[in-house]
């Protein structure tokens, strides 16, 4: 199967009987991403009602009534869509993006049948937090049910696996990117990516048993088998969401997480090198130099504020450190006083992000040091005009397009930054509150912190300022191009539906 293929398959599902007509492309992908995201809230559904079923607490069945209504709905539109021979690359994306903007519905909507939350504009918020992965949710998870609590997190390890599906398995083979795609072997190494099916298989790979080995870590602790899968969902996916409890006054604890978060925040790449024990040359990544320095960096900065050397400040130091770089976003409470410098350095972190094909969020590593690599090569190009600079990454020459993508990625992020933020501003809340705000939304991390460190609660913020977020963590989720070029393609339809009744109108006018 080539790479093309399973990124129209993924988005695509069973095409059912033929018929004379097959739909258009966007349409049918559009149909499709709706499917899928209907079957994505009706797995964790049943999830959660075996799970009410189990521990006999409430709402255990509409969860499972609505688990079997979305499963059948999902399954049968996945039969009756028909497909064309291929589908565009735009609407493969848009239908993702259909996708992902259907599970915050529905599952929204079933977290207020199921009461986790009062009203379905938090409903939203609420399920736009789990399946972007974002770390500013303001539900009290002590007050919801068994049931409730495996759904949310259920939704986040779903929307966990989707990024990595969308980042590595798809987008690279939709655009510009494949350079830089882990497509062929090197030195007797398996590639992560040869073809889009295959990178799922090997995603799956990695993920699943990482998933499972936090779990157990997290359980043989002592915090329980329940609370270690949640816990164990919520590092993995970097949710961030909290469990009941206070699981991280355990230092073992501390140290599992530190190592999920930060193996979370490192490429696939990386990951599916080191399951194979090819390690040579993984050092002589800049990126994950990078990577691993500025968690060290931040770590140590930590310390040094805190004054504080021993032992339990390491601790504390490297499991802040790594929450903010992953993305993860855990709310942890400072120790010992913080200078000013150290929540702008967590903000840029979390802005920064992991690396590029891994499972965090913000703006990544990878065009980062491209980007640093070009302003180098254009000063140098100043002095050398006739120079030929190419640019490489790891190792590998990048395709000008591939930099020009990154470029533009760089001008959207800042810019979904700032239309975000001023957003927020217009709801009542300061210029700084606002601009952490749209940052931890755009990069989808967590949590917003005042200068002196103090994690601030989304729970006391207004509704409508939590609503205007959740483009934000959409568009930064899915590395803001298919949601853009989304929402592009339906304006382009829209406006030429739009002339197209205008001359309707005008024809009919002279007419009569």
């Amino acid at each position: 199967m080539s790479s093309l293929k399973f990124a129209e398959g993924l988005a695509s599902g069973f095409s059912g009987h033929e018929t004379r007509r097959t739909w258009s492309s966007w349409r049918s992908a559009s149909a499709l991403g709706f499917a899928l995201g209907l079957l994505a809230v009706g797995v964790n559904a049943l999830l959660a009602a075996a799970t009410n079923r189990l521990v006999a607490t409430p709402h255990g069945g509409t969860f499972f009534m609505a688990g079997i209504f979305l499963l059948l709905c999902g399954w049968v539109l996945l039969g009756f869509v028909q497909r064309p021979e291929r589908h565009r690359g735009a609407d493969i994306l848009g239908g993702l993006t259909v996708a992902m903007v259907t599970v915050i519905f529905v599952a929204g909507y079933l977290m207020v049948l199921t009461e986790a939350v009062p009203s379905f504009s938090l409903g939203l918020y609420e399920s736009a937090n789990a399946i972007t992965t974002t770390a500013l949710s303001g539900v009290n998870v002590e007050a919801l049910s068994a049931g409730s609590q495996v759904f949310r997190a259920g939704l986040q390890w779903t929307g966990g696996l989707a990024t990595l599906l969308l980042g590595v398995a798809i987008v690279p083979t939709l655009g510009a990117g494949r350079d830089l795609a882990d497509r062929v072997g090197q030195s007797g190494m398996l590639p992560l990516a040869p073809s889009g099916g295959q990178a799922a298989r090997n995603i799956l790979f990695i993920y699943l048993p990482l998933s499972l080995a936090l779990w157990l870590a997290f359980a043989l602790t002592g915090m329980g088998v329940f609370d270690g899968l949640l816990l164990a969902l919520s590092v993995v996916s970097t949710g961030g969401l909290a469990v009941p409890g206070d699981p991280f006054r355990s230092g073992v604890v501390q140290w599992i997480a530190i190592v999920g978060m930060s193996l979370s925040g490192v490429s696939l790449v990386v990951l599916w090198r080191l399951a194979q024990r090819k390690t040579q040359g993984l050092w002589r990544s800049m990126e994950l130099r990078f990577y691993l320095l500025g968690t060290l960096g931040l770590a140590l900065l930590l310390i040094y504020s805190a004054d504080d050397f021993g032992l339990e400040s390491v601790r504390h130091a490297a499991f802040i450190a790594s929450s903010a770089i992953s993305t993860t976003g855990f709310a942890a409470q400072p120790f010992g006083p913080w200078v000013p410098l150290v929540p702008v350095a967590i903000l840029c972190a979390t802005a920064i992000g992991g690396m590029a094909g891994s499972i965090s969020g913000g703006f990544h590593l990878q065009p980062l040091v491209a980007l640093v690599r070009l302003s180098r090569r254009e000063l140098l190009r100043q002095l050398h005009p006739r120079m030929v600079l190419p640019l490489r990454l790891g190792g590998v020459p990048v395709d000008e397009r591939t930099i020009e993508r990154m470029v533009v990625l760089q001008f959207l992020f800042i810019a979904t930054v700032i239309t975000t933020s001023l957003a927020v501003a217009l709801t009542g809340f300061s210029v700084v509150d606002a601009l952490g705000m749209a940052v931890h939304a755009t990069a989808t991390g967590g949590p917003v912190r005042s200068i002196d460190g103090i994690p601030q609660d989304p729970a006391n913020w207004g509704v409508l300022s939590r609503l205007v977020l959740i483009p934000a963590m959409v568009a930064g989720r899915m590395a803001i191009f298919p949601v853009l070029v989304t929402a592009t393609s339906v304006g382009a339809v829209t406006q030429q539906k739009l002339h197209l009744a205008g001359r309707r109108v005008r024809k009919n006018l002279r007419r009569s």
